[in-house]
């Protein structure tokens, strides 16, 4: 869950103050690579943004010298 503002280039968040709600989910291609997605919704809370969105990533895991 985020919460913050937004603002600019004629979106219609009211006031500024939006919260964003995510689930999602990685599957590790192997120990250093990963495709992430997430799904959610953006909604301002005083204004008439309110959308749904969907994320796709790639991941990668840096390894440490021990």
């Amino acid at each position: 869950m985020l919460i913050g503002v937004a603002g600019g280039g004629n979106v219609a968040s009211g006031d500024g103050l939006v919260f964003q709600p995510m689930i999602g989910a990685e599957y590790k291609i192997n120990e250093s690579f990963g495709i992430q997605t997430s799904f959610g919704k953006i909604k301002a809370l005083n204004g008439n943004l309110d959308t749904m969105l969907m994320d796709i990533g790639f991941s990668y895991k840096f390894k440490t010298i021990d």
